[in-house]
């Protein structure tokens, strides 16, 4: 009778040990899946570089709560209108050498060639996006579209999540491109 008892008990311990491994996969396979980009401090820039006519934009980016074990950043999409020149993920202290305007000489002249994509975003850790734009087709712009960056998770699936700041857009300010004969208008 005792035996008989013990079969029944054994199933139940087993079926709750196989609830909880499975909770704890949906639990992970979410926060490991599922990389979320946020805002950063929420800091940017936007701005034109006059001897090239082409556009650079600054964010601040930082791997979500939810992207347990941090991701790859392999490239920021192109937009209609736009296509990304070069881009580049600058982190840590390498964030505090960068000028403020990104279209300054002295931010021009930076050697960005180790923060080039793909580059690693651990998990909470911040960091400045930098996208340079070529301008292609000025009537295909769309005022302050946003471009999304391609990420891949810890087991190397990829995702597309659109960046959170106006500023990131190429097409953030069309006067400004129109003021500098990027983006004639008439």
């Amino acid at each position: 009778m005792a035996e008989a008892l013990s079969r029944p008990v054994e199933k139940a311990i087993l079926w709750i040990g196989t609830a909880l491994v499975l909770l704890l996969v949906g639990f992970v396979s979410f926060t490991v899946l599922r990389p979320q980009v946020t805002e950063g401090d929420g800091g940017g820039s936007w701005g034109i570089v006059a001897e090239t006519g082409q556009v650079i934009t600054r964010v601040s980016v930082e791997a979500g709560w939810a992207s347990w074990g941090g991701f790859e950043v392999m490239a920021v999409d192109d937009v209609p209108g736009a296509a990304v020149a070069g881009a580049w993920l600058v982190r840590g202290s390498e964030r505090d050498l960068l000028p403020a305007d990104p279209s300054s000489e002295a931010f021009l002249d930076l050697d960005l060639d180790e923060a080039a994509l793909p580059r690693r975003l651990g998990h909470q850790e911040r960091a400045d996006l930098i996208v340079l734009w070529d301008i292609t087709d000025c009537s295909a712009l769309v005022e302050r579209r946003r471009p999304e960056v391609v990420l891949h998770n810890l087991v190397g699936f990829s995702v597309r999540r659109r960046l959170a700041q106006e500023v990131a857009a190429p097409s953030f300010d069309l006067t400004a491109l129109a003021d500098a004969a990027i983006c004639p208008t008439g």
